[in-house]
């Protein structure tokens, strides 16, 4: 599939001028089949967070997907995001993006108050998938 389009944002005039991040971003964004799980927004806004230069199309997509987020999912997402533990234990599968299809944006994790034992979870999820 082939968009055109014209836009401006940032200084871009033109499709041709659209980096493809943005590209992507804006074809996902208007295409007709736009429901993201929860685990597509989180693999999408990690991401975003790892590239070392963002240009408007990644600073775009990210925006986008905090904006599919209610603002219960945001709170809950950014508590997750605070815990370096937990953190690098997701990072670790998203190797398997198909592990997040279930992949639900919720503080179920948070109460525990024990991020060793979730990242030990994380981690035994990780040892026992095939790589």
């Amino acid at each position: 599939m082939h968009l055109r389009f014209q836009i401006l944002v940032s200084g871009v005039k033109t499709s041709a001028d659209a980096s493809p991040d943005l590209r992507l971003s804006l074809s996902e964004e208007y295409s007709r089949s736009v429901n993201f799980s929860d685990g597509e927004i989180f693999l999408k806004l990690r991401q975003c967070a790892n590239k070392p230069n963002k240009d408007a199309g990644t600073i775009f997509a990210e925006k986008r997907m905090w904006g599919r987020l209610s603002p219960d999912k945001r709170k809950d997402l950014r508590q997750i995001l605070s815990h370096e533990l937990i953190l690098a234990g997701l990072d670790s599968l998203r190797i398997l993006p198909a592990l997040f299809s279930g992949f639900r944006i919720a503080h179920i994790l948070m109460p525990l108050k024990c991020p060793e034992v979730s990242f030990q979870v994380l981690s035994q999820i990780f040892d026992l998938t095939p790589v």
